[in-house]
């Protein structure tokens, strides 16, 4: 018994199927075709979720460099190298890990613009790597000036007429530039924090599994970023109140990222994951370009004073690289197990 009008002929059954194909294509695209793949499609969490959750993780991502400040002083010695040697390696591992497995699968979905989102996640690493290039040419600009006005006879001359007159002019230039390289740590801090807030934001939209694994990811990049931060401030000649202030003044800009990010992933689902793929590129590069150099300028150090060393730093190193790879793959490959309360 045939379930179809008797009266249809060939061609009115094909144009029924492509109707059926057109109406159907977002369930298509949504369901099947992820199944197939063994992605993870979740449902979008609520609003409240999105910002309780959300900004409770930015909230300890900013304070991280409080918590690194007051660690400082009880991380010496051999425990200190061990510890933020393990924490470096687990950073590439996170953030590389987190743009594979989460945030490049999550901007590369069935639909179409995959070549376009490419683009974006190509951009994300040219964008950071310009941002490098225009702050080591700010750096080296103000290193020359420096040295014109050293050389300047103009300046010369003053410099001698106050020298015995007017010594503690000589430590208020000094403070001064501190005070440039600071600011210039300081301004990267915020660039770089309003980057993982807007990450965070357009993830956290998407689904309450992909925030929380985005943020563990910073987590695990901010806290050596942070004490390696911490410690160039305090090197520089500020307190530790003064590095503790302006940590939290550049953190502000977490929230301000975070906040975008929303705001795009709520605009359209399309503006939410061409913001996960320049996240993508941008983690990518991160963990690339400026994590990895120095995890190997650290093992050349080591390796100079001794081998056994050098192979105990080149282990931290691999354990927190295959740590974090692991962590973001298993939240990856098994969320659909995780229970996460929607």
């Amino acid at each position: 018994m045939s379930l179809l009008p008797q009266d249809w002929n060939l061609a009115q059954l094909r144009n029924a199927c492509l109707s059926i194909n057109l109406t159907d294509r977002n369930l298509l695209s949504n369901e099947v075709l992820p199944a197939a793949s063994g992605r993870l499609v979740a449902e979008r969490p609520e609003h409240w979720q999105t910002w309780l959750i959300g900004l409770g993780f930015i909230t300890v991502i900013s304070f991280s460099s409080i918590i690194g400040i007051a660690l400082l002083p009880l991380l010496k010695g051999k425990f200190y190298d061990r510890t933020l040697t393990l924490f470096i390696g687990l950073g590439v591992g996170s953030l590389s890990g987190s743009a594979i497995f989460h945030l490049l699968p999550g901007a590369f979905d069935a639909h179409e613009g995959s070549v376009w989102k490419s683009w974006t996640a190509v951009a994300g690493i040219y964008l950071f790597y310009i941002i490098d290039r225009a702050l080591t040419f700010f750096f080296e600009l103000q290193a020359r000036r420096r040295a014109r006005n050293q050389i300047d006879p103009t300046a010369a001359f003053a410099q001698y007429a106050n020298k015995h007159s007017h010594n503690h002019n000589d430590d208020k230039n000094e403070g001064n530039e501190i005070a440039n390289v600071a600011w210039m740590v300081i301004f990267g801090d915020a660039l770089h924090n309003f980057i993982d807030g807007l990450s965070i934001g357009a993830a956290f939209v998407e689904s309450l599994l992909a925030g929380i694994s985005i943020s563990i990811a910073v987590i695990c990049e901010e806290v050596p970023h942070e004490l390696g931060d911490v410690a160039i401030l305090l090197k520089a000649g500020m307190t530790r109140l003064q590095a503790a202030k302006y940590n939290l003044l550049s953190a502000l800009t977490c929230y301000a990222g975070f906040v975008l990010g929303v705001l795009l992933g709520d605009l359209s689902p399309q503006a939410s994951s061409y913001v996960l793929a320049l996240a993508g590129g941008l983690f990518l590069y991160i963990s690339l370009a400026h994590i990895i150099p120095e995890m190997n300028e650290q093992f050349e150090q080591h390796i100079k004073q001794s081998l056994s060393a050098g192979i105990e730093t080149m282990c931290l190193q691999s354990a927190g690289v295959l740590i974090g790879l692991v962590v973001m793959f298993i939240m990856a490959h098994y969320g659909e197990k995780i229970s996460v309360a929607q």
